[in-house]
């Protein structure tokens, strides 16, 4: 049985999708491994494969819309897959009449933030029938959360209803190399991307403000490296709060340094507005590292009762909690012990024994 996955995604440096689709695929060939997984791409890739793949950079010379549209068709009549998984909320064809398409819609969060993302009307009705037509396409939808579910249901049309499949850990516990830079003795931990819906301009003014009361004495690290231009007031705040020694920018680390900066936080503060699923409270859980986060979207699916709360863009709650898990180290120790115990339920084994059952219904219908 051949399965082609669309690996353009894994054509930049690997985040949160990426690590998605790594770590499904990987549980998928220790659970069939009578199966083919070719990972098609036109770039070369961000990381290494493991042997499970039979990767192909197909067409490499072709520009990208071009090889999406044609070369990628292409494909599927000289490869002959049986099914063609589009992991990245789109880009979906049917690559010849007996192919099963699947496509993972991790979230339609534009649509559920529309005044965060749209300037009118007629561009996020735009969005929204660019996505249906996506989802007209695909024979199978797979989305990260119950959240993200309600949301395709609210405000698209399936063909079929969306099969949840949530995402697993997949930072290695292994052992920590040396940091590329020394870690400070105590600090907090923010990770997970700078788009507008994380919040993090809000939470940089909340700490610094704390760390200035010298209500909170150790600072912030920033983890991770902008993916578009990022406001002018925010790089100003920033800039400032370095100043002050509020905020430590630690950029791009790999996955490795990654675990060891989660070690080694008091907290991770993840302030998002709204989430299709939240790896990185969850891989904050797995390492032992407290969460304070939000209940917005899909988090409280994933954290449970292992974090504590404040409500989005609540300035007093947030610095709040800051405070009770700064002086409080029995609730650190309490969600230390909470979070590591959410964390055991998410089992990339399970999202892949998932994924493969919906396959081979979809398959079966098929005839």
């Amino acid at each position: 049985m051949r399965l082609a996955v669309d690996l353009s995604v894994l054509e930049q440096p690997v985040t949160g999708i990426g690590h998605v689709v790594l770590g499904l695929y990987g549980a998928c060939a220790k659970i069939a491994p009578g199966w083919e997984f070719c990972g098609i791409h036109r770039r070369r890739l961000q990381c290494d494969l493991s042997s499970q793949w039979h990767d192909m950079r197909w067409l490499p010379w072709m520009p990208g819309p071009v090889w999406r549209a044609v070369g990628l068709r292409l494909y599927g009549y000289v490869g002959q897959p049986a099914v063609m998984h589009f992991p990245w909320n789109g880009g979906v064809l049917r690559p010849h009449p007996d192919c099963l398409t699947v496509l993972t819609l991790h979230d339609v969060i534009p649509l559920a933030l529309a005044d965060l993302y749209f300037s009118s009307e007629r561009e996020q009705e735009g969005y929204r029938r660019a996505v249906q037509r996506q989802l007209n396409r695909s024979d199978v939808v797979v989305t990260d959360s119950e959240a993200s579910k309600r949301d395709i249901l609210r405000f698209l049309k399936p063909r079929n209803e969306p099969v949840v499949i949530r995402s697993g850990n997949s930072l290695s516990p292994g052992a920590v190399r040396g940091m590329a830079e020394p870690r400070p003795a105590r600090y907090y931990l923010y990770y997970g991307g700078y788009e507008k819906r994380k919040d993090l301009g809000f939470l940089v003014r909340v700490f610094s403000e704390l760390h200035r009361n010298r209500q909170v004495e150790c600072p912030l690290v920033l983890v991770g490296q902008p993916r578009f231009d990022i406001s002018s007031d925010f790089e100003l705040l920033v800039t400032e709060a370095r100043a002050s020694g509020a905020v430590i920018v630690a950029g791009y680390v790999s996955d490795a340094e990654l675990v060891g900066w989660l070690q080694g936080a008091r907290a991770l503060i993840y302030p998002s507005r709204y989430e299709g699923f939240g790896l990185p409270p969850l891989e904050a859980m797995t390492f032992g590292c407290p969460v304070i986060t939000t209940r917005a979207g899909s988090i409280p699916e994933v954290c449970g009762d292992a974090a504590l709360y404040f409500s989005p863009g609540h300035g007093e709650e947030c610095a709040q909690a800051i405070c009770r898990v700064d002086r409080d180290e029995a609730l650190r120790e309490e969600l230390r012990r909470r979070g590591r115990e959410q964390a055991s339920k998410f089992s990339w084994d399970q999202s892949a024994r998932t994924f493969l059952e919906v396959i081979a219904t979809g398959l079966a219908a098929r005839g």
